[in-house]
């Protein structure tokens, strides 16, 4: 299924941008300004993304400053494949466990889908817990997940598939 949406996302640009604004100069108090580290890895990809981060940071009143990779930081690009195609995998990133930005009661909601009876029970103990935590917007999508792939035309078993795992023994068709 999809993913939750907070109900802002249907609002127009401008709209969030205020909203943003006013409550970030609330949160900056006496100081007037705030920053924001995120955390990047190296690469030009990187620098074109931090470009975009800074100047919509800046839109809102916000000084975004890029810190290395594994620096402690307020917001952190999370460039992973999933292992499959679970909820649970997603949800469990959220945790309470996993870091700051969390909400015990999604935490119990994933732990009772994990002892469900059954798979509908288990659906919907995880989207009670997507619906919790999109209230917190704890993951911000930056960009829609590019997959590609580099194939030699020998290799004529190969088929895309989301997960990026291409078994080696299956990536050449056995001849007639």
């Amino acid at each position: 299924g999809q993913v939750s949406a907070p109900a802002w996302i249907r609002d127009p640009l401008p709209a969030r941008q205020a909203r943003a604004t006013a409550l970030l100069r609330e949160a900056a108090g006496a100081s007037g300004r705030l920053k924001v580290r995120v955390a990047l890895p190296a690469g030009p990809g990187m620098g074109l993304l931090f470009a975009r981060l800074r100047r919509d940071w800046a839109a809102v009143g916000v000084e975004a400053v890029r810190v290395p990779a594994g620096a402690a930081a307020e917001l952190r690009l999370i460039d992973e494949v999933a292992p499959a195609g679970l909820a649970s995998w997603y949800l469990r990133h959220f945790s309470c466990e996993a870091g700051p930005v969390c909400d015990p009661a999604a935490d119990e909601m994933m732990a009772a889908a994990r002892i469900a009876p059954d798979a509908a029970s288990r659906r919907g103990l995880l989207a009670n817990a997507d619906r919790i935590l999109a209230g917190l917007g704890p993951f911000i999508p930056l960009t829609a997940p590019v997959r590609w792939s580099l194939v030699a035309p020998r290799l004529t078993g190969f088929r895309p598939n989301a997960f990026g795992r291409h078994p080696i023994g299956e990536l050449i068709e056995p001849q007639p």
